[in-house]
């Protein structure tokens, strides 16, 4: 295959290594089984993009034998370096020494890039952001405040002593002056704040509070960037590809060629594993950082220092770390490439374990990691609101009874529902993280569905019984109600069910903050070796998990329901006579509460008995089938939902080339995952038949 250049690459190299040199000259003409550490990368790169190119012995064509020589008159270099500037040759198969006198000397003369090997890694859930934030206040660091505290608390009472002069004894003064100082640090004012010790005393704490906050935040630092040595899982090439072969789930990078131990059987293991990471080009300058944010190890002639400022906060706090390796080969040597072939220099390399090449396209979308983190995810909004949940639960029950109010306790029930399906819901999404089986081919995902469902049943029968309630109070009549406390927990209410809302809200809809796409897209990465830029993916929205969903309706029941005892609180404790308030307020809210069901139970529906959810249009999709190159005629399409973010599909398409068949599996396959975000296909590659068929019509 001709390279982006309309000719075989010039790759330059000259004999330093004599066995190592009379082994690769020869390449790609002659296999060379063991070129090196240096040209294995290109070697690897080209044979996989299936591009010629060709080795040139500098020292033969051109008298050259040294990557950088001389800096000469005319600012070029004697070397190979001076050979790329004037595109006598298209890259070094070398790479060379970087000090920091040649890269000056490189920045003032022409614009030279290099490798820069940049780990970003996926953290272990042992090293995650939340589970290492107290983890920084080691020993060291609660000694450190006990210590300013007492310390605090002895300045304290040597000040009562000389400057306000207190006559007390000392023993009180002393207990006295520690009180005050752990007064002080929880915002109570113990002393008069005119006092010159409680000023002092204000001044001192806030000064040893942002020492102490600045220890903190320099431990926190060093944590999300860990040097090399504690956060990179392995130092040998035959780790890496260990950990690669286990699918480890934080390791996110194709095999590193310039580690140590590379060896045959490594290079055979890497080409086994390179079957299921395939080179991918882009030519897209946009979305650089997109693509690194999912992880991996970084190769670029980009300048890539800015990747610490790309990585945010936020995206820390999700797990990314951005590591230099500055202990490295690859920090200290570069290739060089001749930039006036703009072709080449923006030729970007992605190995992405959810594609496949040209020989072996038969590609499912394996992104199960990005699943579990959704489920994880989920998981962990709705354990959240779950202990907020239980918490309002039992101060309503409490404040129902105390106010003897049945709206309250409706509100309480309601609440008690949510606790339950919340629980379910957990259970659901548990179960449906299991792999699939012989017996369940599909997995579990419809686990979550019937979770949801059987939670809005169960609100229902909750709902039910409270209006029975209600409509017996409205007849009998013979209950008071204490308006205040009412009142009081129904704001309470109002302001949990607001925090509780926004949560599942913001916290269960799967926008991606990594600058990933769809599943299909966020699976795990591998090396990119990127001549200039390469991005992949593109933002989109995903439905959020249905759980989540699910429990963020019924907190919405319970905010309007809130809302309807607030109001009612207050029109009682105006007018004592309209006590009939409370029963008619859980009436007509029950009625609300119950609309608000009706449709997370009908997606439910939709996807237990096979139906097409609205998120995709049948249409649009059988059009799109036959614009494909190829395609004479599509039928026995059909759509369904596994669940509500995990669409299915299968089709039959009529081909008239045989010879097509391949092509139109790999470009019918694609579009489906790229457009419509589709989980599982099956397509039936089929010859043409004039003839039509009952079956083949398109459904109405």
């Amino acid at each position: 295959m001709p390279s982006p250049l309309g000719r075989p690459i010039r790759v330059g190299v000259f004999e330093h290594d004599p066995d190592a040199f009379n082994c690769f000259r020869l390449l790609p003409h002659k296999n060379c089984r063991k070129p090196g550490a240096e040209v294995e990368i290109i070697k690897t790169v080209m044979e996989l993009l299936k591009w010629e190119w060709e080795i040139v012995d500098t020292a033969l064509e051109f008298g050259v034998v040294n990557d950088f020589g001389i800096l000469e008159s005319d600012g070029n270099f004697s070397g190979i370096m001076g050979l790329l500037a004037r595109n006598d040759i298209d890259m070094s198969g070398l790479s060379m020494r970087i000090t920091p006198e040649r890269m000056h000397a490189a920045h003032f003369t022409f614009p030279i890039r290099y490798f820069q090997q940049v780990y970003i890694i996926k953290r272990p859930p042992e090293n995650d952001f939340r589970n290492f934030i107290f983890a920084t206040f080691t020993v060291q660091v609660w000694l450190m405040l006990l210590v300013t505290i007492l310390g605090v608390a002895m300045l304290r009472f040597v000040i009562a002593i000389l400057i306000d002069k207190k006559d007390a004894p000392s023993t009180n003064i002393l207990t006295s002056s520690i009180l005050e100082t752990y007064g002080i640090m929880l915002k109570q004012r113990v002393v008069d704040p005119t006092a010159a010790s409680a000023m002092v005393l204000e001044a001192v704490l806030i000064a040893a509070m942002l020492v102490v906050s600045q220890y903190y935040q320099s431990s926190m630092n060093s944590k999300l960037t860990a040097p090399p040595t504690s956060a990179i899982p392995f130092y040998h090439q035959d780790e890496l590809l260990t950990l690669l072969e286990q699918k480890k789930t934080y390791l996110t990078y194709f095999a590193n060629l310039t580690l140590e131990g590379s060896s045959e059987r490594n290079i055979e293991r890497i080409k086994k594993l390179s079957i299921y990471n395939p080179v991918i080009t882009h030519e897209n300058e946009n979305d650089l950082i997109a693509e690194i944010k999912r992880g991996g190890v970084f190769f670029s002639t980009y300048d890539v220092e800015f990747l610490p400022q790309t990585i945010s906060s936020w995206d820390r706090k999700q797990g990314l770390t951005v590591i230099l390796d500055t202990a490295g080969i690859i920090s200290y040597t570069a290739f060089g490439f001749s930039l006036g072939n703009r072709a080449l220099c923006r030729i970007g390399v992605t190995y992405d374990s959810t594609k496949v090449n040209n020989n072996y396209y038969h590609c499912h979308d394996e992104s199960s990691k990005d699943n579990l983190a959704k489920s994880k995810k989920a998981i962990r909004v709705l354990w959240m609101s779950l202990i907020i949940c239980l918490f309002f639960m039992t101060c309503e029950i409490i404040g129902g009874f105390w106010a003897n109010s049945l709206a309250i306790v409706t509100d309480a029930a309601h609440l008690l529902t949510d606790f339950a399906s919340m629980l379910i819901s957990l259970f659901s999404i548990y179960i449906a993280t299991k792999k699939p089986s012989q017996r369940m081919s599909f997995g579990f995902y419809r686990a979550e569905v019937l979770g949801a469902f059987f939670s809005v049943f169960l609100i229902w029968i909750v709902t039910g019984v409270l209006v029975v309630m209600a409509i017996m109070r409205m007849i009998n009549r013979d209950y008071e109600i204490d308006s205040t406390v009412m009142a009081i927990t129904a704001t309470i209410g109002v302001c949990v069910n607001l925090i509780m809302g926004v949560l599942l809200y913001f916290g269960g809809h799967s926008h991606s903050h990594l600058g990933g796409g769809h599943g299909h897209e966020d699976a795990e990465h591998g090396m990119i070796i990127n001549f200039y830029i390469s991005p992949q993916g593109q933002q989109s929205d995903e439905e959020p998990n249905i759980n989540v969903r699910a429990a963020f309706i019924h907190v919405l029941g319970d905010l309007i329901q809130s809302v309807g005892v607030l109001i009612a609180a207050l029109i009682i404790y105006f007018n004592e006579d309209l006590l009939i308030m409370d029963p008619i307020c859980t009436l007509i809210f029950s009625v609300i509460v119950l609309c608000t069901t009706i449709y997370i139970l009908k997606d439910a529906m939709v996807v237990l008995l096979e139906g097409r959810p609205n998120t995709i249009n049948f249409s649009n999709v059988f059009s799109s089938l036959e614009q494909i190159n190829g395609v004479k005629k599509v039928h026995d399409l059909r759509i369904w939902a596994l669940t509500m973010d995990k669409l299915a599909v299968s089709v039959h398409l009529e081909v008239a080339e045989p010879d097509s068949a391949q092509s139109v599996l790999r470009e019918t396959r694609t579009m489906l995952q790229k457009v419509y975000n589709v989980h599982e296909s099956t397509i039936q590659i089929e010859g043409f038949v004039e003839k039509d068929c009952g079956r083949c019509d398109v459904p109405k």
